[in-house]
């Protein structure tokens, strides 16, 4: 089977035509094969299913607990929601409770003058 030599890429598996790799990383590694978390056209992609992300030297690093940080991320946006709208809710439902009571006073009162 014929391959492409370290720093060399191909669209498919069937193609004879052969294209340099010019990442700085050297991300091809012959036989159809790309450098751990790197992915696709010429190897030049970030394999970000597996968690590597682009540094700010455009090179593919692997970036532990980014998962965690997402999670953690929506986690604090969804606590923040709540606490909000209990806020909110505590703030609206206050000055009806309040109302509510001067209603059943005036009520009283009332009922008071007509007896």
């Amino acid at each position: 089977m014929n391959y492409p030599i370290e720093g060399y890429w191909r669209f498919n598996t069937s193609s004879y035509n052969y294209y340099e790799c010019t990442h700085p990383e050297q991300p091809c590694l012959g036989k159809d094969q790309c450098k751990t978390g790197y992915k696709g056209i010429l190897c030049e992609q970030c394999d970000y299913d597996n968690g590597y992300r682009l540094n700010i030297f455009k090179n593919c690093e692997y970036c532990e607990g980014s998962k965690f940080k997402i999670i953690s991320v929506i986690i604090f946006i969804y606590l923040a929601y709540i606490c909000l709208l209990t806020y909110t809710t505590h703030k609206v439902i206050q000055p009806l409770s309040f109302n509510v009571q001067q209603y059943f006073l005036l009520l009283r009162k009332f009922e008071k003058l007509i007896k």
